[in-house]
């Protein structure tokens, strides 16, 4: 149960907080907290209490254009801002006592043409492109330079640095590229958002989920949980995974994604990023030990 974490969107929620962390949970992933008093609270609950947090960026809420920094963006100077927004956001995790920084990859989002765009929800045009427009010797030599970057942050502030999947195009998947970029950039971690690579799947013909996970499973070290179908997603999706979501009727292969991570790593983080309001009791106990069962534990603790 170590593994275990729940998410915080938007500050730090008492009522999610006592419905949904369990006794032996490992901790809480932040976001987009208002500001630093809300942060305050959550740091003092965290030592209060004895867990860890993690950030997925941002940890405050910034009156930025975009969301996510544009470490690839084919702009120079966005490319530099980015870098540097993110280089002082790990320095204020590191401050307040962060594990771990986690962001969307790659961003600006490279699509592929065959991808259902109505049933992927961007924040707005400018987060992604397609992947034709954008040459790939370009593409290469600003991801290494992307990696480069995020490296040094990781080095000089001695934080883990997580880069989490977002719409993953064909130019990255169906080479040895992606895969090289995190061998040689070893301190850089991957994020595995199961309901976003089942949702591609569904979304784009050519997209093998259980194949890209099998790539990336050696570098992973957090797996956001959560599940859905083309047709929630548009409502939000992340509904809490349950025994009873058979893959036949459209949802995730919960049990096949876990068993390939488990080959690779069975030391990997799982952060329950669901809404568990969707639920009942009943079932979010459900949902908690049929998936501490799939990593060998024993009964979840109320």
């Amino acid at each position: 149960m170590k593994k275990f974490l729940i998410g915080m969107y938007g500050g730090f929620d008492e009522a999610k907080y006592k419905r949904d962390f369990r006794q032996g949970f490992s901790g809480v992933e932040a976001c987009m907290f208002p500001d630093r008093q809300e942060a305050n609270k959550l740091m003092k609950r965290s030592m209060a209490d004895g867990f860890k947090f993690g950030i997925h960026y941002p940890f405050l809420k910034k009156d930025t254009p975009y969301r996510d920094p544009f470490f690839i963006s084919t702009d120079y100077t966005e490319r530099k801002e980015a870098m540097e927004c993110f280089g002082d956001e790990t320095a204020f995790a590191k401050e307040k006592g962060a594990e771990y920084i986690l962001t969307h990859f790659p961003k600006p989002v490279l699509v592929d043409r065959s991808l259902d765009l109505r049933y992927w929800r961007f924040a707005g045009d400018k987060e992604w492109m397609y992947t034709d427009t954008y040459p790939i010797e370009l593409l290469k030599e600003n991801l290494y330079e992307m990696f480069d970057g995020l490296s040094d942050i990781s080095r000089r502030y001695d934080m883990q640095i997580v880069l989490e999947n977002d719409a993953m195009s064909s130019v990255l998947i169906k080479s040895s590229f992606l895969e090289d970029l995190f061998q040689k950039y070893s301190t850089i971690k991957v994020c595995l958002d199961i309901g976003r690579l089942h949702l591609q799947e569904k979304l784009d013909s050519s997209f093998d989920a259980l194949g890209f996970t099998t790539i990336l499973a050696p570098y992973t070290y957090l797996i956001h949980l959560w599940n859905t179908n083309p047709v929630q997603n548009l409502s939000g999706g992340h509904y809490p995974v349950l025994p009873s979501q058979k893959p036949s009727e459209g949802w995730a292969d919960v049990e096949g994604f876990i068993e390939i991570i488990k080959r690779y790593n069975s030391n990997v983080k799982v952060l329950f990023e669901h809404r568990s309001d969707l639920i009942s009791d009943e079932e979010l106990n459900e949902c908690y030990f049929w998936v501490e069962q799939m990593f060998g534990g024993k009964e979840v603790q109320k």
